[in-house]
């Protein structure tokens, strides 16, 4: 089954609904962002587990969901 396609992304941090945006996956790769930031990597799936490479940057005053102060940091997500 592909995942690939259109997706919306919601993050509840610790200051409540921090994002919600869209993201683009197509062959391998993930782009999209919202209002405040934009997001480039890559993901894999196997059966119903995938897992995502992300580096996310921030414009404007940066308030990232993990309460840091940087413009750009990376993440790694794996679910089913």
């Amino acid at each position: 089954m592909s995942i690939e396609g259109i997706w919306t992304g919601e993050v509840y941090g610790p200051f409540g609904w921090e994002t919600r945006g869209v993201f683009v996956l197509e062959n391998g790769r993930i782009l999209g962002g919202d209002n405040r930031q934009y997001t480039m990597g890559s993901y894999s799936h196997s059966d119903s587990n995938v897992t995502a490479e992300l580096r996310i940057h921030y414009y404007g005053p940066p308030r990232t969901v993990f309460g840091e102060a940087m413009e750009e940091f990376t993440s790694r997500i794996e679910g089913t």
